[in-house]
């Protein structure tokens, strides 16, 4: 995480602590000093990499790769550990959602920037929609795609020449406008 203190992305608000507790009595009382220190904002990388690390050992696998997500540098020991731990799983899935995106609406992409891990901007250039809840994908557009969420790929879609906008979820290999999470 860049920054002097930034409010952390994910944390451990949905880790089961009582059933740690029971398997885990050491690990449990570190993994809850260590949310505490996440949540008041006083972590240090070291002790982000040791709470991902401890949360995987226990079983709370999931816990521990999105916490490490969206709390990691690419290219900093952060990532290195998340890659050691999870491979590049996510990242694969990523780019294959891109890809999908490209092919489902026919379009063009080009990347414009990267905010960070799994986290881009794409300025897409127009298609044919077939869906009339997408007609903003017939102008161009500014497509954020990111992996923030827990489950899936999200794109973000404005097109500033209608101020519109579309939330998009890839889920099982399709492009879908997102429910409400």
């Amino acid at each position: 995480m860049s920054g002097e203190y930034e409010i952390p992305a994910a944390g451990i608000d949905n880790v089961d602590l009582d059933s740690i507790r029971m398997s885990h009595p050491d690990a449990a009382v570190e993994i809850e000093r260590l949310g505490a220190l996440l949540s008041a904002g006083e972590e240090s990388e070291e002790d982000l990499r040791r709470l991902g690390a401890l949360l995987h050992d226990v079983g709370e696998v999931a816990e521990a790769e999105y916490l490490l997500r969206r709390n990691l540098d690419v290219g900093d020991q952060t990532h290195s550990l998340y890659l050691q731990l999870f491979g590049d799983e996510k990242e694969k899935e990523f780019l294959e959602a891109i890809k999908a995106f490209r092919k489902q609406f026919d379009v063009d992409v080009e990347l414009l920037e990267e905010f960070g891990f799994l986290d881009q901007l794409f300025l897409m250039s127009p298609g044919t929609p077939v869906d009339p809840e997408l007609m903003l994908l017939g102008m161009p557009c500014e497509v954020n795609f990111h992996y923030s969420f827990e489950d899936c790929v999200r794109a973000d879609v404005i097109c500033d020449e209608r101020a519109e906008a579309a939330i998009m979820s890839w889920r099982e290999g399709i492009w879908e406008i997102a429910e409400d999470e």
